[in-house]
């Protein structure tokens, strides 16, 4: 995912055979990722987050939000979120985030698994769609 969307510049002389990758020798050309404009053309700071449908968080994805919560310890910076009441929940900024994209990977994938259910049910007993 990390290629697909940000790239990779070339890597080796273009006269070297394709990579090895047992060997670590070869050429790799030049990959344009999706946000391809907005890295090189826009010059914008492009993260990749990335969580796995049962809310597994990239490492990437993690130092991201590391980040992100030391920018908030700086002199002049409020925290506008409103961290979790309960009294088992998180109460920082790291834990917070990651639960909520954490949550929210989960809850589309069973929303996604529950339309495919549906579909499957509606195909067995030849029911209109709709």
């Amino acid at each position: 995912m990390r290629v697909k969307v940000l790239g990779h510049g070339a890597r080796g002389q273009p006269e070297m055979l394709n990579m090895d990758h047992n060997t670590g020798i070869g050429c790799v050309m030049e990959t344009q990722g999706d946000y391809y404009d907005a890295i090189h053309v826009k010059q914008s700071k492009v993260v990749l987050v990335l969580v796995e449908s049962l809310g597994g968080a990239a490492p990437d994805t993690v130092a991201a939000l590391e980040l992100l919560a030391t920018r908030l310890k700086a002199p002049g910076v409020k925290d506008g979120t409103h961290y979790s009441y309960a009294r088992s929940g998180p109460k920082s900024f790291v834990p917070f985030h990651l639960l909520q994209l954490s949550k929210a990977a989960v809850a589309f994938n069973a929303r996604a698994i529950n339309t495919a259910i549906i579909t499957l049910k509606q195909t067995a007993c030849h029911c209109p769609t709709g």
